[in-house]
């Protein structure tokens, strides 16, 4: 039976006993819908009469398909236990008859034409349909025509377009490869020419590599100075005067005290002073 979907539909069965019908048993439904979901589960039968059941599926209904009930029951002593039933929701065009044949027009309320209309009295209809569309509804004048261009403006458009083509052209075509200064090469290469080639550059970079790694110092070879010890040597430089020294970089109490013991000096006797050379000099002359 057919329906279309979200309607209300009634399954029924027959149940029947030396094959008459069989009243007055317990029935119980399973609805299964088009995916083969089980949708309801031991729904309760009604009695229609003379061993007619019947289950009405109100939900679960909007898709379209084939639905399925099984109706059962425990007592051995019918001709079949368990008994089918199907529905079809929204399946051969049913879903399209959505208005009652009353609403549409009868028969009688339909005046054919008296003769078929011809091809031109066709192709002016639809001329003038297709006019009044580009005229707006004016038949006779077409209004707000299109401006058409001069041939003065069209060539300068033209030129405007082909030069920006030509702009494209940056060099001289002579300073291309020629077709004839080009030699395609006989065959590709193969994969052992590749492989070779691969393996000649591999070892020209390999060949950089002059000691063994494990000739370099280890990084759990090297410990890496505290911060406690960088702060103490920068303590120290930091008290270091510019080379040279500049004269105020020297402590003034310095400069007064060395300047204390020159004052001393006696300048006039500095002069007689005998250096080692001139005293070897006079005891040669002395004895010769």
């Amino acid at each position: 039976m057919i329906e279309q979907v979200s309607n209300s539909v009634k399954f029924v069965a027959f149940f029947t006993a030396n094959k008459t019908g069989t009243t007055g048993l317990t029935v119980t439904v399973d609805v299964y819908n088009p995916s083969g979901t089980q949708i309801v589960t031991g729904g309760s039968a009604t009695a229609i009469g003379g061993g007619l059941y019947g289950y009405t599926l109100s939900s679960n209904n909007s898709a379209e398909g084939e639905y399925a009930a099984i109706f059962k029951t425990t007592d051995s002593t019918v001709d079949a236990q368990h008994i089918p039933s199907l529905w079809v929701l929204g399946r051969a065009g049913v879903e399209n008859l959505d208005g009652t044949v009353s609403s549409r027009l009868a028969t009688s309320g339909y005046t054919a034409p008296s003769t078929a209309p011809t091809a031109a009295q066709n192709a002016t209809a639809v001329w003038g349909a297709a006019t009044k569309e580009i005229t707006g509804g004016t038949v006779t004048t077409l209004t707000n025509a299109p401006t058409v261009p001069t041939a003065a403006a069209i060539a300068s458009q033209v030129r405007t377009e082909l030069a920006t083509e030509l702009a494209r052209v940056d060099v001289a075509t002579s300073t291309r490869l020629a077709t004839s200064g080009y030699t395609a090469p006989s065959a590709a290469p193969t994969a052992a020419a590749t492989a070779s080639a691969v393996r000649a550059e591999l070892a020209t970079e390999l060949a950089r590599v002059d000691a063994a790694v494990s000739t370099r110092l280890a990084a759990s070879a090297y410990t890496a100075p505290s911060n406690s010890d960088i702060a103490a040597i920068k303590a120290k430089t930091d008290n270091l005067p510019a080379s040279p020294a500049a004269t105020g970089d020297i402590p003034s109490a310095n400069i007064t005290a060395i300047k204390a013991k020159t004052d001393l000096l006696n300048t006039d006797r500095l002069a007689q002073v005998s250096t080692v050379s001139t005293t070897g000099a006079q005891l040669a002359a002395a004895l010769s």
